[in-house]
């Protein structure tokens, strides 16, 4: 389960479009985050909006979702269409491995501490 930071929020949203296929619409990414688990929501989260008839944090998503199409990470040319770029997915494998490394590096220092 992820806390609720951008970057967090941003990979999540990769992940569940590449696992979806690449594409998807808005509802399905949302619904499968939730079912899922994949994010920690807190009571507020989950309230309504005064200004739209959908939960803060569903809305909070399609915001990291604009950011996302902002830097070409994914493409926005269609409304619904919630579907990542050659340059997203390879935005996504770096910052995985980015994690995998500093993992290994973590460990390793473990390693040597005892």
């Amino acid at each position: 389960m992820l806390d609720n930071s951008e970057e967090e929020k941003r990979l999540l949203v990769l992940l569940v479009i590449l696992e979806l296929g690449g594409r998807s619409t808005k509802g399905a990414v949302l619904d499968r985050i939730y079912s899922e688990g994949y994010i920690d929501l807190a009571p507020k989260d989950l309230e309504i909006m005064a200004s739209r008839d959908e939960e803060v944090w569903r809305n909070n998503i399609a915001y990291v979702r604009h950011h996302l199409v902002q830097e070409g990470y994914m493409d926005g040319s269609q409304k619904d269409n919630w579907e990542i770029t050659p340059k997203g997915k390879q935005y996504f494998l770096n910052q995985v491995e980015d994690i995998i490394t500093s993992a290994n590096i973590i460990r390793t220092q473990a390693q040597a501490a005892l």
